[in-house]
């Protein structure tokens, strides 16, 4: 058997180590990329009910998350009726 044959015969397990290091990555980086920081682990790998999954899941299907508006003033934006007197 030739190096890296094996490999070629059995796509699926090249599949689960890439889809393994891509999960590590955004692990590692999710804070940036505006989710919660996760801690990374394995046993999360394709597991539907894990938080970080799921977060990887929508992360690959939406990309990262729009900045919030943490100095959200709505006196400033004309809001009506925002102190009734």
């Amino acid at each position: 058997m030739q190096q890296g044959e094996y490999f070629a015969n059995n796509p699926t397990i090249v599949k689960l180590f890439d889809d393994l290091e891509e999960y590590r990555n955004f692990c590692r980086y999710a804070y940036a990329y505006g989710y919660d920081g996760f801690v990374f682990d394995e046993k999360d790998l394709y597991d539907v009910k894990s938080r970080a999954w799921q977060s990887f899941l929508n992360f690959k299907k939406y990309g990262p998350r729009k900045p919030r508006n943490r100095f959200h003033k709505p006196w400033k934006k004309g809001f009506k009726n925002f102190r009734k007197k």
